[in-house]
């Protein structure tokens, strides 16, 4: 994740409710590794992830960006990771 996408998940954490950042909190508790988090990220994604553009599920993998698979979508050319489409992080 780039240091601006960081700083504003950061900033969405403050307009998450207590019972939703306890939620983060429990989730986020014992995981040492960058390696975990990211899985538990890509984790909740679908078995076949679809583009957040035009829904589209014909993808190429597009390398990794801080981690994360990236994927460029064959219908819209648009690229997406299993972040993309979350308010910054918009967790869940």
């Amino acid at each position: 994740m780039k240091t601006m996408e960081f700083k504003a998940w950061m900033k969405s954490i403050e307009r998450m409710s207590r019972n939703q950042r306890d939620k983060l909190r429990k989730r986020l508790e014992g995981k040492a590794h960058a390696d975990e988090v990211i899985a538990m990220i890509e984790g909740g994604q679908d078995d076949k992830p679809a583009c957040p553009k035009c829904k589209g599920t014909e993808l190429y993998r597009w390398g990794k960006v801080s981690g994360l698979q990236h994927y460029r979508c064959r219908q819209c050319n648009r690229t997406f990771n299993a972040l993309t489409g979350t308010p910054q992080g918009q967790v869940v």
